[in-house]
């Protein structure tokens, strides 16, 4: 057989091969422009959405008030809501009612009886505060007669729903008010008990109303309206070229700013177009100014997929705070503040960490002051030392000219004396370096800590597991230095 009849080429078909492959071929085509297209740009999708949701709240916000939130009212969801509402209310009126019945009258009779009480008292506070500065013991005698008589007196006291006015000494009347207040507080706990499943649907229900009611004015809301004509699907970016930090939060985040309070049901249920939950605080942090990332951790760069530009993917150093521990971002900036402006949780922790003596054995940056006094300590130690060497310098250089057989008695003298100054001068550096010397070994031993550093902390531990380690140190690593706080759950 010859080399032409072997020849595949000639004697088979490569067209099955060839549209396989030309179809693979179309399709990674496809899928290339796809994951260019939407991909790796999943915020033209969000923005695409915004725009559409934004539009759609905007044209129904422009209703009037009333019509607006006879329109909220008439829906389905609002009405079951109101509906259980009122269920539940009129299941615990009768024992609401009840509890009203007794609480009433026991205002009524607690209001009569104070204020013959708070005079009794007032006079002998009075007294007492007498017998406090008076320094004549006869007149301190006569002062605590005065008040044992005050509480032995006897008062007619009339009470709502009595015929008959009460005689009371102080004590009956101290006694009564306690025992009155302590079942008015009873009564009124139990009140809260027995109404607490209707007060949160209630509040249900009214959010469910005040988040679809816009705060905005009509013509604000028509400028934004009018504004959304010209919207464009783009990346948003904030660069702030002092350091250098692009963030481009805004590129999905995209209602943070806007003037018209959004909230995530008035935004179809998405969470990620709401504003910004302090608008007063953006007025002290800019976001042009201070960017999205600093206070919120995150890669604020990132654009092709959520994990990423939340920094939870492997490699990000700082993941975005999760919500609960959200103010842990302040404390990158306000770290040496003992209080930091609407920071109540941060401020909170900075309490708990100084109250329970954990800076004793943990490094923590704005606890830590003993690392910054030692250097300032040693650096006044080497300013000592060249001021000595210098006067101990000068001191011999007036003794050698006073030595000269040329200089006068007169000008020997005042150069002798201006040695013996340096010198006595010198003798008291000498006092202030050994002091210095004693307080840097103290804060070197102050300084030293038993415990890991609680700096950037996050990133070595696991926020789940360290209140497992607080409970009982000791059941995971017996004869840890790490004292059992006996806390309890909360």
């Amino acid at each position: 057989m010859s080399d032409q009849e072997k020849d595949p080429v000639v004697h088979s078909s490569l067209s099955k091969a060839l549209v396989i492959w030309s179809a693979l071929l179309a399709l990674s085509m496809v899928w290339g422009l796809y994951d260019e297209m939407y991909g790796i740009r999943p915020w033209k999708g969000y923005q695409a959405r915004f725009e559409k949701l934004y539009r759609h709240y905007l044209a129904t916000a422009r209703l009037s008030e009333a019509d607006r939130e006879k329109q909220i009212r008439s829906q389905p969801e609002y009405k079951l809501l109101d509906r259980d509402t009122q269920a539940a209310e009129k299941a615990v009126m009768p024992e609401a009612s009840a509890i009203d019945v007794e609480v009433n009258p026991l205002v009524l009779k607690i209001l009569a009886l104070n204020d013959p009480f708070q005079e009794v008292r007032s006079h002998i506070g009075a007294l007492t505060y007498q017998i406090e500065v008076s320094k004549s013991e006869s007149t301190k005698d006569s002062l605590r007669k005065q008040i044992v008589e005050l509480r032995a007196e006897v008062h007619k006291v009339a009470l709502p729903g009595e015929k008959e006015k009460r005689s009371m000494t102080f004590g009956d009347m101290e006694k009564q008010l306690t025992e009155w207040k302590a079942r008015k507080a009873e009564l009124l706990q139990r009140m809260v008990t027995v109404m607490k499943r209707a007060t949160d649907l209630r509040a249900q229900r009214d959010k469910y109303l005040s988040d679809r009611i816009s705060d905005a004015s009509l013509d604000t809301l028509s400028s934004v309206e009018n504004s959304l004509s010209k919207f464009d699907i783009r990346i948003r970016q904030i660069h702030i070229k002092d350091v250098d930090l692009v963030d481009r939060c805004e590129s999905c985040h995209m209602g943070i700013r806007e003037p018209v309070r959004l909230t995530a049901a008035s935004m179809g249920g998405e969470a990620v177009f709401t504003s910004h939950p302090d608008k007063e605080l953006l007025k002290i942090h800019d976001p042009e100014k201070f960017g999205c990332t600093p206070c919120h951790g995150g890669n604020g760069a990132a654009l092709s997929s959520v994990e990423k530009a939340h920094g939870y993917n492997k490699y990000w150093l700082w993941p975005m705070h999760h919500p609960e521990n959200i103010e842990a971002g302040c404390q990158q900036c306000h770290v040496k503040e003992i209080v930091t402006e609407q920071a109540d949780t941060l401020n909170a922790g900075r309490e708990i960490f100084r109250l329970r003596g954990c800076m004793g054995c943990h490094r923590y940056e704005g606890f830590d002051r003993e690392g910054d006094e030692i250097a300032s300590v040693n650096q006044q130690i080497h300013q000592d030392e060249q001021q000595k060497a210098e006067w101990t310098r000068e001191a011999g250089f007036a003794e050698q000219a006073a030595n000269n057989p040329k200089t006068t008695n007169a000008e020997a003298q005042k150069l002798y004396a201006h040695a013996n100054d340096l010198k006595v001068r010198s003798s008291g550096i000498d006092a202030q370096i050994e002091q210095l010397d004693m307080r840097s070994e103290s804060l070197v031993r102050e300084v030293k800590k038993v415990g890991p550093s609680l700096k950037e902390v996050r990133m070595k531990l696991r926020k789940e597991w360290i209140p497992e380690w607080l409970k009982d140190p000791h059941v995971w690593r017996e004869g840890t230095k790490m004292p059992s706080f006996r806390l309890d759950q909360e």
